[in-house]
């Protein structure tokens, strides 16, 4: 167990490396007994996700109000490389080597890093959180569904309309199947990618439950 004062801003792994965020600082620490491996300088983060590379991670910090910077760090690199962002992004997932952020209240999501921002994807509304990839395609969580996105055609596929606004979202690579965490109706919404046209199940969760795994 490791303590975080001021709240960890997500968690992801990579590479035997567990990361987390804090107020002023990013931490690796080693997967197995959560011994501190590096730390650097990275105030105001707000979001947090497993980067392209098998060490890195992608982190996003407040500059200004509505103003912000995406970094790709790791456990070798000493400066990070950054993009800047005119607005605040509400999610951040990572295709085909490019880093994609979403942006909440346009509808949309554009590739970030590298080579900067691209022409943004229309999604659907409130696109957030944790976005995924699978068989090359890019899992979107938006209110009341999962956007799903081709990164190479640059192009909305379809949207999968779920009974209430997913929280989080988990794709298991052997079976394609999706899970998301509803947490405003108490249930997870299961949903089988491979199928042409999937229909989600819902199934009776603990109270609360904000984020499958």
């Amino acid at each position: 167990r490791s303590a975080e004062p001021a709240g960890p801003v997500g968690v992801p792994v990579r590479g035997g490396l567990v990361y987390v965020a804090g107020r002023k600082t990013l931490t690796a620490f080693d997967r197995r007994n959560l011994t501190p491996s590096r730390s650097q300088s990275f105030p105001n983060a707000f979001l947090l996700a497993a980067g392209t590379g098998p060490s890195s991670v992608i982190a996003v910090r407040s500059v200004a109000r509505d103003a912000s910077r995406l970094c790709t760090l790791g456990p070798d690199r000493r400066t990070p490389t950054c993009a800047a962002l005119p607005f605040r992004p509400t999610g951040v997932g990572t295709a085909q080597g490019r880093v994609f952020v979403a942006n909440g209240p346009a509808g949309t999501i554009v590739t970030a890093l590298p080579g900067g921002s691209s022409a943004p994807i229309r999604v659907g509304p409130s696109p957030h959180g944790n976005m995924l990839t699978f068989r090359k395609r890019l899992y979107v969580p938006v209110e009341r569904g999962v956007a799903v996105v081709d990164p190479g055609a640059h192009k909305l596929v379809r949207t999968i309309a779920l009974p209430g606004t997913p929280t989080d979202i988990a794709i298991v690579p052997s079976s394609g199947r999706l899970f998301a965490a509803l947490y405003a109706h108490d249930e997870v919404a299961v949903v089988d990618t491979l199928r042409p046209h999937p229909s989600p199940r819902a199934v009776a969760a603990r109270r609360n439950t904000a984020a499958p795994s």
